[in-house]
């Protein structure tokens, strides 16, 4: 992993860093204290009757510019992460190396499909250890997206209206960002 970052950094014309991870997120928010200014309204957790619908996102943050390429499904499957590789590709189409870096979901990362789309798009596939998620920086965009956009959120009546907040949340990213470079760790100062 230092090495693909490490020439990443060196060639980034050339060659490209990226790391991916799926998270999920519900129409029903996450519930548990939270901070407020003092005397103001607190924060309420609304939940409305019916089914807590769920929601999958990929996400893929290049580890130099911090832009990000996602995918945002009702679920994630080989085909759906077959087409997440060949937005990468179709995102960096001069790249000669392309290190694509990922944890051990093995009935879906290294699936025989997913495996030959990596290969015939020239796509490196990295795997992390297993259950070793503090190595995927991606993992912090989640625990952002979930604190700033999910948590205690006041949309349960609104479906629609969840889904493009959590798309404009990581649209914020798609050109790139130093700051969320910096936020997951992978800033080179």
């Amino acid at each position: 992993i230092n090495q693909c970052l490490k020439e990443a950094r060196d060639c980034p014309a050339e060659v490209v860093t990226v790391f991916e991870d799926e998270f999920s997120f519900y129409r029903f928010p996450t519930v548990a204290n939270i901070y407020a200014p003092a005397g103001s309204e607190q924060p309420v957790a609304r939940i409305v009757p019916g089914y807590n619908s769920r929601s999958r996102v990929a996400i893929i943050v290049n580890a130099v510019t911090g832009k990000i390429i996602y995918r945002q499904r009702s679920r994630l499957n080989v085909p759906q992460m077959v087409h997440l590789l060949e937005d990468v590709r179709q995102t960096y189409p001069q790249a000669r190396v392309i290190n694509y870096i990922q944890d051990n979901w093995h009935n879906v990362h290294f699936h025989p499909r997913q495996v030959s789309a990596a290969e015939r798009l020239n796509i490196q596939l990295i795997p992390l250890p297993v259950y070793a998620p503090w190595l995927n920086p991606t993992e912090k965009v989640g625990r952002r997206m979930r604190q700033e956009v999910i948590h205690m959120h006041n949309l349960s009546d609104d479906w629609k209206e969840l889904t493009r907040c959590v798309s404009a949340f990581l649209d914020q990213f798609t050109n790139g960002s130093s700051e969320l470079l910096k936020y997951i760790g992978l800033s080179p100062g």
